[in-house]
């Protein structure tokens, strides 16, 4: 891809659509394997899903997407992203929540952890180091937009392999915890 012109991009508020995207990616929980505590063999929700628009993968270049997390619980742990660590190390993030509830999960490679709630208008900062995953603790669709580094490169595989510190789970009268993994997945 040639040095990219300036561009607008709309985003429909409402349904998270965002105008001129490349890509549009869908995850159902079948292609999550092992990143729930639980996975019903039957059921096969979607989970979430992000558009995005293409700049050149290079220093310099920002990349723009929505996420949108569909609502739902598997075995009373909330929908989430995959998450993941920045490939390049030195790249941060920001989210910004167009609307919905949720907790935006945080941790580092040596075990620091963090949980920040999301709402519309709230704007949450991931500094170089920090993996990141999305929880929609609410009944509507969690959108977020999202601005990092194109050359920042996604490490999903650290997060499949050793996975995530906390998970959010469906408290009493429907409040949402964080607490620490029952176990070795996701």
């Amino acid at each position: 891809m040639s040095n990219p012109k300036p561009f607008a991009t709309r985003i429909d508020l409402r349904s998270g659509l965002m105008s001129g995207y490349e890509r549009h990616t869908l995850r159902r929980l079948s292609d999550m394997p092992g990143y729930f505590h639980a996975s019903p063999a039957d059921e096969d929700p979607l989970i979430y899903e992000y558009f995005e628009r293409d700049v050149p993968p290079e220093d310099g270049q920002i990349v723009q997407n929505v996420s949108i997390l569909h609502p739902g619980a598997i075995d009373g742990e909330y929908h989430m992203t995959k998450g993941h660590y920045h490939a390049n190390r030195r790249c941060s993030e920001v989210y910004l929540c167009l609307s919905g509830r949720g907790v935006l999960l945080m941790q580092t490679r040596d075990g620091e952890t963090g949980a920040l709630e999301l709402e519309r208008g709230i704007s949450v900062y991931v500094p170089p180091g920090w993996a990141h995953r999305s929880v929609n603790t609410g009944d509507q669709p969690l959108m977020l937009f999202a601005l990092y580094p194109a050359d920042s490169g996604h490490d999903y595989a650290a997060i499949a392999e050793q996975g995530f510190w906390a998970r959010v789970i469906q408290g009493a009268e429907g409040h949402p915890l964080v607490v620490p993994r029952r176990d070795g997945s996701g």
